[in-house]
């Protein structure tokens, strides 16, 4: 069965005055999405903070949500600089919990496609729950996913379910789910607005 995330909410993250993460504040966010139509989790995604936050804080951020979310899946937001960090973190999410992964290119740099394939390959592999990629070549130094890629990662990740795409490229959005549908018919071209 395809994972379906539906309507995605992305929490931000509070802090206290001592920086440290409000989780009583954070808690009661969570049940306002959830009161509010969210039909799965997105964290910490980059409007919850999360590429200014510790590995330690990410981590708590995704089992806290897990554990608050109750049956309501929760999306954890993996993507790193580094891609054994982000590896790591996918590993730590699954075990936590989290329904699915998304990443993004990694940060800082504009590696070439040979190179964002082995980056998504070593992340999707590291777990077995649905694996989704977040295209923002706007926040991503210009790197994007083209079809070409994402058809790439489908032969080489069974868990690869999708793109969350927030380029507005229509042209890309009609290649990708023409092409990815022949190959593999329940992956998903989902809209991001983050």
């Amino acid at each position: 069965m395809p994972f379906e995330p539906g309507l995605v909410h992305t929490p931000l993250t509070p802090f206290a005055a001592d920086r440290s993460i409000d989780f009583d504040l954070y808690g009661r966010m969570i049940d306002f999405h959830l009161r509010h139509g969210a039909q799965s989790l997105g964290v910490p995604m980059h409007v919850g903070e999360s590429v200014s936050l510790t590995d330690d804080e990410r981590r708590a951020l995704i089992k806290f949500a897990v554990e608050r979310a109750g049956k309501v899946p929760v999306i954890a937001h993996v993507s790193d600089a580094g891609t054994g960090i982000a590896a790591a973190l996918a590993r730590y999410a699954q075990s936590a919990g989290a329904a699915a992964i998304i990443a993004t290119t990694p940060y800082y740099w504009t590696p070439p496609p040979a190179m964002i394939v082995e980056h998504f390959v070593q992340i999707g592999s590291a777990v077995d729950i649905p694996f989704l990629v977040l295209n923002a070549p706007e926040d991503m130094a210009g790197a994007k996913i083209n079809a070409a890629l994402a058809l790439k990662l489908i032969d080489k990740l069974p868990n690869f379910a999708g793109v969350v795409d927030s380029s507005l490229d229509w042209q890309f959005m009609i290649e990708l789910l023409t092409d990815a549908a022949r190959v593999r018919p329940d992956f998903q071209l989902l809209a991001g607005t983050e």
